[in-house]
């Protein structure tokens, strides 16, 4: 455990150093006030103006220079929504409404205020619960679309961010619907996440990188081991079949040396059988010729091989018959080769 925690100190004290460097470089949250700007929106004699500082400007396709000027340094805007803009009202619905307030007053929009509810943003204040009458007192806010998304419309051109939409006179309420908000991000809880997560990457990493580099190394023996084994068993299977074939051949020495050669028995039969005979069949197995032809005496042929030193026991196979010519006789006999 020692050792370990003496590995790591080098990658604590790294991982600190790091992250002191890079909260330097993070923006701090709400330190710049230039970041976010607070705009305010009314309607004059007919005509939405757009107000920062000293600055009032009219809704136009393309935003003055000076309203650029002004922003420029900004990316994020809340947008207050002054006189001629909001319609404020004060509704009363049934208790059993609070559960699901919004959604009952966008039921209720076209009955409480002359819009209709896809018509407008609007937002709302619980001012009071009534018990003794089973009622709700609720603060309405609803601003026009029509007058509204025009005012959006410049400032996503200018490349600004609309995070919240309030009334003027009530900062409580945001008619901004919540799925159109830009939530503020906080650089220094994601710098604390990244970095958590960048510790535990490097530590995987160190524990990690010598398994793998182990890993690699048995790989590349077993890729070795494997080569050599098929090395070794081609070499084998050579050195078997070598072995196979000089066994053969020294057989077929062997058998050359000590077993009976067909050409000296047909030699000495051609010997034993004069030139008045004829051989038509010689057979040579097992130690024992067999022989099939026409001579005119058969009984002689017997006679002559039984006097030859590389027969004996020599005999008729088959009765003698009469033979294809006149005056020869047809045999069949074999006898007993004698090893030279």
């Amino acid at each position: 455990m020692a050792t370990k925690t003496r590995l790591l100190a080098p990658v604590r004290e790294f991982m600190r150093w790091w992250r002191s460097e890079l909260e330097q470089l993070l923006p701090r949250r709400g330190g710049n006030s230039n970041d976010m700007v607070e705009l305010e929106a009314r309607c004059t004699n007919g005509q939405t103006l757009l107000c920062v500082d000293d600055i009032a400007v009219p809704v136009a396709e393309t935003p003055p220079e000076q309203l650029r000027r002004r922003l420029a340094t900004s990316d994020t805007v809340v947008l207050r929504l002054g006189d001629g803009l909001v319609l404020r009202s004060q509704v009363e619905l049934p208790a059993a409404a609070e559960e699901n307030l919004r959604q009952v007053l966008w039921f209720e929009m076209d009955r409480q205020t002359p819009f209709r509810p896809e018509a407008v943003y609007f937002d709302y204040l619980l001012i009071r619960r009534q018990p003794d009458r089973g009622s709700l007192r609720v603060d309405l806010a609803v601003a026009p679309r029509a007058a509204v998304d025009p005012l959006l419309a410049m400032l996503e051109r200018m490349g600004l961010s609309v995070q919240r939409m309030p009334p003027l006179t009530e900062a409580g309420m945001d008619l901004l619907p919540a799925e159109q908000r830009r939530r503020p991000i906080d650089w220094r809880s994601w710098s604390r996440r990244g970095l958590a997560g960048l510790a535990v990457a490097l530590l995987v990493a160190v524990v990690a990188l010598p398994l793998y580099q182990d890993q690699q190394r048995l790989s590349r023996l077993e890729q070795a081991v494997a080569a050599a084994r098929s090395e070794a068993l081609e070499v084998q299977r050579l050195r078997e079949e070598i072995q196979q074939r000089s066994a053969a051949v020294a057989f077929a020495g062997r058998r050359k040396e000590q077993g009976i050669s067909a050409l000296d028995v047909l030699a000495e039969v051609t010997r034993r059988l004069g030139d008045d005979s004829w051989l038509q069949e010689f057979e040579l197995q097992a130690g024992e010729v067999r022989l099939r032809g026409e001579g005119p005496n058969a009984a002689q042929l017997i006679d002559e091989l039984d006097g030859s030193p590389r027969f004996t026991n020599p005999s008729f196979r088959a009765p003698v018959t009469q033979g294809t010519t006149a005056g020869l006789e047809r045999y069949y006999l074999s006898a007993e080769v004698v090893e030279p």
